[in-house]
């Protein structure tokens, strides 16, 4: 076994035919952030967004209305438009009908999606979903 100093400066101890793998050589704590930094490119993540998701999108299995990002409010009795974007839950609105609140949300994808998309070098899909 040998000693080694991981980047963030914790003592590890690692088996002689480790040593020459930077992965094998992190400490628990590093190696379970560059694992999980890794499947998350893997998954499509850029900026904290997951770009295959964005790029084309359709309703969940769970969705009841039909429309991304659209659902009733019933407290409220109206529609609500909304869309998570680099971890931040984005309101558009209430609505009385539910074409207002998919307009809302389209409007919305095309101005924080499609920027981002274009810089990742694709394009947003348009889905019909009513």
């Amino acid at each position: 076994m040998w000693e080694c100093r991981c980047e963030c400066g914790a003592i590890t101890y690692k088996a002689t035919d480790t040593l020459t793998n930077p992965d094998m050589s992190m400490c628990n704590e590093c190696a379970g952030k560059y694992a999980a930094d890794i499947a998350r490119q893997s998954a499509g993540f850029v900026g904290g967004t997951q770009i295959t998701k964005i790029a084309d999108m359709k309703p969940t299995a769970a969705n009841t209305s039909g429309a991304r990002g659209v659902y009733f409010e019933k407290r409220s009795n109206k529609w609500r438009a909304r869309l998570t974007f680099k971890g931040k839950i984005m309101s558009f609105g209430s609505f009385a009908r539910f074409e207002d609140a998919v307009f809302a949300r389209k409007e919305a994808e095309k101005i924080y999606f499609g920027e981002f998309l274009e810089e990742n070098g694709l394009e947003l899909k348009e889905n019909v979903e009513e």
